[in-house]
C-alpha cells in the first residue's frame, strides 16, 4: 500500500446549527484502492462525501490532494482536480443518446459534433466500464437501470477523474446488475482509479475492498483491514 495517500482528510468537523455532523473525522485513500465507507444512517457519510466532492466547503480541518492542501468551493473545482461523484439519482438525460450524455457538459468536444463522432469518442469509456455490448448511439431510456449507472461512471471517466465516489450504486439494482457494478469497480481500480465505495450492502464491502473506513456519530472509528474483521465486528464498531 502506498505510503502517501492520493487524498487525505484530517480532523475535519462540520456543524449545521446545533448539529455536529462530523467531529474531527479522518479519511484517506491510496491510488488504485477501493476504500469502503460505512456507517448507519446519520453517521456522517453523506456530509463527508459532500466535502470530498466539493458540494460543501463550510468545514474546518485539513483536506489534501497528493500532499497539497486544497479547499473546493464548487463540485466543478473538485472535478478539475480529478474528483467526481456518481450519486444515487442519475444525472443523465433519458431521451438523448449514450454518447451525447457522456460528453454533454465536458470540454473535450466542439459545440457542434456529429453523433457518429461522439460515438467513436465514447467507445473506449464504455468499454472501460464494461458496456462493450452497448451502442453509443442508443438512447439512455432504452438501457436498464444498471447500464445507466455504468454510463454515469463512463461520463465521469471521460472527464479524467482519478478519484471516483460511488454512493450506494447498487441500492436499486438486482443481483445480476449489481454484479456488473462490482466488476466495473474492480476493473477501474486495476487501471489505477481510486474508488470510494459507499454502501449499506456489507457483503459488497467485504467482497471488493481491502480497507474500510467506519463512521459513527460523525466520528471516524479508524481504518479497518477488511481481512481482519467480519460482519459482526463491523456492525459492532458501527453501532
Amino acid at each position: 500500500m502506498a505510503s502517501n495517500p492520493i487524498l487525505k482528510i484530517s480532523n475535519v468537523s462540520r456543524t449545521f446549527g446545533a448539529i455536529q455532523a462530523l467531529k474531527e473525522a479522518n479519511f484517506e485513500i491510496n491510488e488504485g484502492e477501493i476504500m469502503g465507507l460505512v456507517g448507519e444512517n446519520g453517521a456522517g457519510k453523506s456530509t463527508l462525501v459532500k466535502i470530498i466532492s466539493g458540494f460543501d466547503p463550510g468545514f474546518k480541518g485539513s483536506y489534501q490532494i497528493n500532499g497539497q492542501e486544497v479547499k473546493f468551493e464548487t463540485p466543478s473545482q473538485a472535478e478539475e482536480s480529478g474528483i467526481a461523484i456518481a450519486q444515487q439519482e442519475l444525472s443523465l438525460i433519458p431521451n438523448m443518446s449514450v454518447a451525447e450524455n457522456i460528453f454533454l457538459t465536458g470540454a473535450k468536444v466542439k459545440k457542434f459534433a456529429t453523433l457518429n463522432t461522439l460515438s467513436k469518442m465514447a467507445r473506449p469509456y464504455l468499454d472501460e466500464v464494461g458496456l462493450t455490448d452497448v451502442d453509443p448511439r442508443t438512447r439512455i431510456n432504452l438501457l436498464s437501470v444498471g447500464e445507466q449507472h455504468l454510463v454515469e461512471v463512463a461520463r465521469l471517466i471521460s472527464r479524467e477523474a482519478k478519484i471516483l465516489i460511488l454512493d450506494e450504486p447498487t441500492a436499486a439494482l438486482g443481483e445480476a446488475e449489481s454484479r456488473r457494478i462490482l466488476e466495473m469497480v474492480e476493473r477501474l481500480a486495476a487501471n489505477g482509479k481510486s474508488i470510494i465505495y459507499v454502501s449499506h450492502r456489507l457483503d459488497e464491502i467485504f467482497k471488493i475492498t481491502k480497507r474500510i473506513t467506519i463512521l459513527r456519530d460523525g466520528v471516524s472509528q479508524g481504518v479497518q483491514q477488511t481481512k481482519d474483521i467480519d460482519v459482526n465486528k463491523l456492525v459492532e464498531i458501527m453501532l
